[in-house]
C-alpha cells in the first residue's frame, strides 16, 4: 500500500485504513490484529510531511509474568514530521537535538507506506512489560504453577535458592569475614 510522494497532493491526503495487520511480522498469524486507522498526510517542508490521526487495535498481548494471552487495547493519536532520510546527511555531526527534532520519522526513496508507519506507532504503544492485571502473581519460579489460578505447595524460602547465582552468594560472605 505504498504511497508516491509525487502522487500526495498540496492540499494533503486523507487515509482510512481497516485491515488485518501482523504487527511482528512473524508470518505465523499469531500476532495479527484488526486495525483501524485514520491518518492525514500533509506537506510540510521541502519534501517532508505532517502526519496526523488515529490508530486503534486490539492485539492479543502475552502477560510477561504468567504467559496467559489476553486482549489490549490501543488507541493512539498520532502527530510527528516525516522527512527525507537523505535530510540527515546535511545536519552538523554533533549539535543539540531541539524538541521538534523528536517528533520526526524518516523515509527512504519516493515512497511512503502508511501500513510502516501504522504498524510503528502500534508497537510503540504496547507496553514494554505488558500485564494483564496490575496483580499479577505470575508463576511459581520451582513448579511453574500459574499462581493467579491455583496455590502451589512450594517452600517459598526456597525460592532462588536453587538457581546458578545462589553460590555466589557464599563467596560474598566469604570475602566479608
Amino acid at each position: 500500500m505504498a504511497i508516491k510522494i509525487t502522487d500526495i497532493p498540496p492540499e494533503g491526503l486523507q487515509l482510512e485504513i481497516a485491515q488485518e495487520l501482523d504487527l511482528f511480522e512473524s508470518g505465523e498469524g499469531t500476532t495479527s490484529a484488526a486495525v483501524a486507522a485514520s491518518l492525514s498526510i500533509n506537506p510540510a517542508d521541502e519534501s517532508g510531511f505532517h502526519i496526523t490521526g488515529r490508530v486503534q487495535c486490539e492485539p492479543m498481548l502475552e502477560c510477561s509474568r504468567c504467559l496467559s494471552r489476553f486482549p489490549y487495547r490501543i488507541d493512539t493519536k498520532l502527530n510527528f514530521d516525516l522527512s527525507p532520510l537523505n535530510t540527515v546527511d546535511s545536519t552538523p555531526p554533533e549539535h543539540e537535538i531541539g524538541k521538534g527534532e523528536l517528533d520526526t520519522e524518516f523515509y527512504e526513496g519516493d515512497e511512503i507506506d502508511p501500513l510502516d508507519i501504522v504498524r510503528e506507532q502500534l508497537l510503540l504503544a504496547i507496553p514494554m512489560v505488558p500485564l494483564h492485571d496490575s496483580g499479577c502473581k505470575g508463576l511459581c519460579p520451582v513448579c511453574g504453577t500459574n499462581r493467579n489460578e491455583a496455590d502451589c505447595r512450594c517452600d517459598k524460602g526456597a525460592w532462588g535458592k536453587n538457581n546458578a547465582f545462589s553460590v555466589l552468594k557464599d563467596i560474598f560472605k566469604k570475602k566479608k569475614e
